[in-house]
């Protein structure tokens, strides 16, 4: 059973991010976003996040890609995770950009854990610093 995938961000980010993987990947497969707009109250968000984890779980898990480590949508993701009924399984990881997503999208089939590696090794291996010369004057 495939693991449910949930985009945590700030604003619109995840939400643009799922556009772009969907028209890459023509489709892309199911994703599910959650946006936090500023002002939203951790209260209210905890109860968002828990009701969004329920309705994703169906046996595999649940992966969700937070964009910002350190920030409260991620902080409160990772309160919530622990919290979860029994027999329900979640992996968090941080760093939400596209490369990431197109690497979980592509091998979604993958369990829960392993989709968690791979997510990883996308989101790092997406980044890279290329040395330019000056242009010859």
């Amino acid at each position: 059973m495939n693991a449910g995938i949930l985009l945590l961000s700030h604003g619109a980010i995840g939400a643009c991010l799922k556009k772009e993987a969907s028209r890459i990947l023509a489709g892309g497969g199911e994703v599910s976003v959650l946006g936090i707009a500023a002002g939203d109250r951790c209260r209210d968000l905890g109860t968002r996040l828990k009701n969004k984890i329920a309705e994703l779980e169906r046996g595999g898990g649940v992966l969700i890609l937070a964009d910002l480590e350190g920030a409260t949508p991620c902080n409160e993701v990772l309160n919530v995770v622990h919290t979860l009924p029994p027999g329900s399984r979640a992996r968090v990881v941080t760093g939400l950009n596209l490369p990431m997503l197109l690497k979980v999208l592509t091998y979604r089939h993958e369990p829960l854990d392993r989709l968690a590696e791979l997510a990883v090794s996308g989101g790092t291996g997406g980044i890279h610093q290329e040395d330019v010369a000056e242009p010859a004057r």
